[in-house]
């Protein structure tokens, strides 16, 4: 413990030299050591379970949020007519050969051995 006060000790000087009787005297000395032990109590002790629960209800929630969006997500892949316009952006034949696409699909249904 520190050294006390001048203050401190002028009261502990009244005090001893005061007509009290001893048992309240004991109940002074008694309260005074359950104000000092809570003084060395951390105060952070408290905040942990607190922190703790926060924290996992979080977890849960983002968790549930992640659940929900997971299943309620349509399909991903992208339409068919994207793959095809991609592939006609992307591809190195005339542009002429997409308008007679239909022509040439007929044509390859006709005779196979065209190859």
């Amino acid at each position: 413990m520190k050294k006390p006060s001048p203050f401190e000790q002028e009261i502990q000087h009244r005090l001893q030299d005061s007509p009290i009787d001893p048992a309240t005297r004991e109940r002074l000395r008694q309260s005074r050591r359950v104000a000092l032990d809570a003084l060395e109590t951390p105060p952070g002790r408290f905040l942990a379970p607190s922190l703790v629960q926060g924290l996992a209800f979080a977890g849960i929630a983002a968790l549930a949020l992640l659940l929900v969006l997971t299943l309620n997500q349509k399909d991903s892949r992208p339409p068919a007519d994207s793959l095809i316009a991609f592939e006609i952006v992307t591809s190195d034949a005339p542009l002429e050969f997409y308008e007679d696409l239909e022509f040439y699909d007929w044509l390859a249904q006709q005779d196979p051995n065209l190859g």
